[in-house]
């Protein structure tokens, strides 16, 4: 018998120091200039079970 899991993640990296996004050009930030957020986009799991005659197999390719 024989397991797997799929895993799909994207890190998204915004700068705010790179361009002009305010009116008001001395609008603070509290220092948070640079944020980095993690956000999940699909996991998939499967089975297989195998003999010498035969096999079974099943997936599941995007829980969400």
């Amino acid at each position: 018998m024989s397991f797997g899991i799929d895993a799909v993640v994207h890190f998204v990296r915004e700068d705010f120091t790179k361009g002009n996004f305010f009116e008001n050009q001395g609008e603070n930030l509290n220092g948070e200039n640079a944020k980095v957020k993690f956000y999940p986009s699909c996991f998939g799991a499967g089975a297989f079970l195998y003999s010498d005659n035969w096999y079974l197999g099943a997936s599941v390719p995007r829980f969400f």
